[in-house]
């Protein structure tokens, strides 16, 4: 069997994920080069791309997500922070609203970064621009991948200026989001079809951008209403971001959907389970139109089972799991994804024995949030779940209601959920010993917003 060393590869897709990988491959010396196709342009500023409509909505980059992140982009910090950026510790500048009352705030040492999806992926891309290895190919369609056999030799592309080619390599990384055909190539190309694992639950929300004067000087710089099952089907979401400007993301569950015009917006925000971004946005001067954008559910290809997997070739990011986008966890899949990449590279630099290592590796990343995020969206659904699941879902609730009142609680929970310390930090005495108590004296939530 001949050995092929990865010395070149192609990463279909230009959004955070795809960038990133891009960036964590060319860290490798024996690597010469890394061609990122997209059929967006590539050399546009920091505004939202046709082909990710979402980007004019929220985004919440975890605190593994921006440390992994940062870990193959060294200068994104100071280029997000050069922009108007803002850096959190997520505990302490960040006022999060839950199913018995605000969380407890406090210094965590969870720390992340508030921008706009634009700016962060703009930072990113500008970070693979100044990489000597990397080349940005934008507004081109990718046709096809190029079999030979049982490997991926590259991909088949068409220009926007209809120039086909073919671009050869000796790895291809499929990041193009949830409009991935990785699925159908595996099957036109006699590998079968992967099993697919998805929770139907649709999700609606609409953005908008304000100025709100009144919120200059306030200590928090996020405000979170998460949806509780089964009473709360609407969330919303307000965080200060460059320019001085604040994003009010708006969401709901099912046939909730928020409205786009700016009456009933208002309305829509008036009937979240608090008032404060009502509050806040009731007078405020918009900034932009309103957008919209609804989920159709969580989706996940798993790829890692298949029988037959093509050498040379590797699914990251969305387009290998999509999950509700109101857990946050869509740039920080991605980053881990290409950690994965990375980490097996230094082990397997041959197309033979690296792709389903890979691939395996990434399932592994995944594999937490992704329960954790179904989970949640059952808990709508209704559905039957083993016992096991029930029993963990019903201690994270337990935990839920704790963490208004234990600092313990709290950061042991958003410690997990950022993917900053292992699920077994929920069972030690810091976070058991708190929830013990309050499930004893059965507390009662306040409504008052800390400061």
């Amino acid at each position: 069997m001949t050995v092929h060393s990865i010395k070149n590869a192609v990463v279909i897709g230009g959004g955070p994920a795809g960038l990133t990988a891009a960036l964590a491959i060319s860290k490798r010396p024996e690597v010469t080069e890394v061609t990122v196709v997209d059929s967006d342009n590539l050399s546009g500023g920091p505004t939202p791309r046709n082909g990710a409509p979402q980007g004019y909505h929220a985004h919440v980059l975890l605190g593994r997500g921006y440390e992994e992140m940062v870990r193959h982009a060294p200068n994104l910090q100071s280029r997000l922070l050069s922009q108007g950026a803002t850096n959190i510790d997520f505990n302490n500048d960040t006022r999060v609203l839950l199913q018995n009352g605000w969380v407890a705030v406090t210094k965590s040492g969870i720390n992340t970064i508030v921008a706009t999806r634009p700016l962060i992926e703009w930072a990113i891309r500008q970070e693979a621009k100044d990489n000597p290895k990397i080349r940005l190919l934008g507004s081109s369609e990718v046709h096809g991948i190029i079999q030979e056999g049982k490997s991926v030799r590259g991909i088949a592309i068409k220009s926007f200026g209809n120039q086909a080619q073919d671009l050869m390599c000796d790895l291809v990384v499929d990041a193009s989001g949830r409009r991935s055909m990785a699925s159908k190539w595996l099957s036109d190309g006699g590998f079968g079809e992967p099993e697919v694992e998805e929770i139907h639950l649709g999700v609606n929300y609409a953005t908008r951008m304000y100025s709100i004067d009144k919120l200059k000087g306030k200590a928090w710089k996020v405000l979170a209403m998460n949806t509780i099952p089964p009473d709360m089907p609407r969330m919303g979401y307000l965080a200060r971001v460059e320019g001085g400007k604040y994003i009010v993301s708006l969401g709901g569950v099912g046939k909730e959907a928020p409205p786009v015009d700016n009456e009933g917006f208002l309305k829509f925000a008036r009937n979240l389970a608090h008032p404060a971004i009502y509050d806040a946005i009731k007078d405020a001067v918009p900034e932009s139109g309103i957008h919209s954008f609804r989920f159709p559910g969580s989706r996940l290809y798993r790829y890692e089972k298949m029988a037959d997997w093509p050498q040379n070739f590797v699914v990251v990011g969305d387009a290998y799991a999509s999950s509700n986008p109101f857990y946050g966890q869509g740039m920080t899949m991605g980053a881990l994804h290409a950690s994965a990449i990375d980490s097996t590279l230094k082990r397997h630099n041959n197309g033979n024995s690296f792709s389903r290592t890979a691939q395996a590796e990434i399932a592994k990343a995944t594999r937490f949030s992704w329960t954790l995020a179904t989970g949640e969206d059952n808990r709508w659904l209704q559905v039957a779940t083993p016992w096991m699941t029930k029993m963990v879902q019903g201690y994270i609730n337990r935990i839920l209601d704790t963490c208004p009142f234990s600092v313990g609680a709290t950061v042991g929970f958003c410690k997990v959920l950022h993917m900053d310390a292992n699920p077994s930090l929920l069972f030690t005495p810091k976070v058991v010993v708190p929830v013990v108590i309050n499930s004893i004296l059965r507390r009662k939530p306040s409504n008052i917003m800390p400061n």
